[in-house]
């Protein structure tokens, strides 16, 4: 009963918006991350942040690993869903999953530790780190959907 009523939810999502069930992961992913940068990384955090005040910041930091934890894990169930193997032709995107892991966390290190975060187009030029993760992802992702 409860597979039936996954299909009809799934179906009709996918009539509704016209996106295929591995947009719906990359959807999934694109919104814990758009609840992720308002948090720490916008120059505009307070204006952002309006809808938080009264929050503590130890609640902050919770729901800023919530978010993190669920656009790893929104790109890792991207890379695995049957739709993607079938739409790019590989199963081994899932190998590209550390380099994104580990853009993830450095970034939060640099947020936490150094200060950084106003500006994460500038980190992502700047930082040697956050440089090499996205260099190694489309080097792997290329690699991959070459063949």
């Amino acid at each position: 009963m409860s597979n039936q009523s996954i299909d009809i939810v799934s179906d009709t999502v996918v009539r509704r918006t016209g996106l295929r069930p591995n947009g719906l992961w990359v959807l999934l992913g694109l919104i814990a991350i758009m609840a992720l940068m308002p948090l720490i990384a916008s120059p505009y955090a307070l204006l952002l942040m309006l809808p938080f005040i009264g929050y503590s910041i130890a609640l902050l930091d919770c729901l800023i690993a919530v978010s993190v934890a669920c656009a790893a894990l929104g790109y890792a169930l991207y890379t695995v869903d049957p739709n993607t193997i079938a739409l790019h032709g590989t199963n081994r995107l899932f190998l590209t999953f550390p380099f994104v892991l580990y853009g993830l966390f450095r970034y939060l290190e640099l947020v936490y530790t150094k200060g950084g975060g106003g500006d994460p187009a500038w980190e992502m030029l700047r930082n040697p780190h956050l440089i090499a993760a996205t260099v190694g992802w489309l080097g792997a992702t290329g690699w991959f959907l070459a063949g």
